[in-house]
């Protein structure tokens, strides 16, 4: 078993078919434990800091970006053949098993 999200869906023509169709791009999702810290003056400090580049437009480094785990090309017709609602940061349980894929919308974590 495997926690995968999706990180995004776009319209676009099937690379072998030319047909139109979806290309979904699913990332592992790993919880991170929630990280307390105490607010000290030198943390909120660097917070406003932050708070300031941000808002002055300077690029943000993502430390939790991912590569792609899976990326499925799909009709329209084989969409909603899943019978699943597929959108952006939906988590899934994505499993291989017997030259199977399964995937699973997770409910709650």
């Amino acid at each position: 078993m495997v926690l995968v999200k999706i990180t995004e869906i776009k319209s676009t023509p099937n690379p072998d078919t030319g047909k139109d169709g979806k290309q979904i791009q699913f990332s592992e999702f790993r919880q991170s434990p929630k990280q307390m810290y105490t607010q000290t003056s030198e943390n909120k400090m660097i917070d406003e800091m932050m708070g300031k580049i941000k808002s002055m437009g300077f690029p943000m480094i993502n430390l939790n970006s991912q590569s792609p785990k899976l990326i499925l090309f799909i009709t329209e017709h084989e969409c909603e053949e899943l019978q699943i609602n597929l959108e952006v940061n939906k988590i899934y349980d994505l499993k291989f098993w017997m030259g199977k894929l399964e995937l699973n919308e997770v409910k709650d974590l």
